[in-house]
């Protein structure tokens, strides 16, 4: 949490990543993208905390998504990537964003309808 809480810039204030969006409609309706990782059953999870202003619409839903995966790899995220964070065991990179067919945005909803085993105190 200390290498994400390093990232952040002084002009995103306590919006994150929220004043990057390029979407007119998600600006007016997103007040906050706050990176996060979240641990379930010894897995490490990248999480947007995301506050909404009001209910998004399935099309800005997908917006969304698409301006998080720019922001992810080719954004905030390859600025992250790109910084080792020393743990106990050596460096870690963390990265929230790969090209493979692993990689997927979901809601928390989402989430804990198909990994409900990875679920704590949820």
């Amino acid at each position: 949490m200390a290498a994400i809480e390093r990232e952040r810039f002084p002009g995103e204030g306590d919006r994150g990543l929220a004043v990057y969006l390029n979407e007119e409609s998600l600006q007016e309706k997103i007040y906050s993208i706050i990176p996060s990782v979240e641990e379930w059953d010894d897995d490490l999870w990248g999480v947007a905390e995301i506050q909404l202003l009001a209910d998004l619409e399935a099309y800005e839903f997908d917006d969304l998504k698409a301006e998080m995966l720019c922001q992810y790899g080719d954004g905030w995220g390859e600025g992250m990537e790109q910084h080792p964070i020393t743990i106990t065991e050596g460096t870690m990179y963390l990265s929230f964003w790969d090209d493979s067919d692993a990689f997927f945005l979901k809601t928390e909803e989402e989430m804990l309808t198909e990994f409900p085993g990875k679920a704590k105190d949820k």
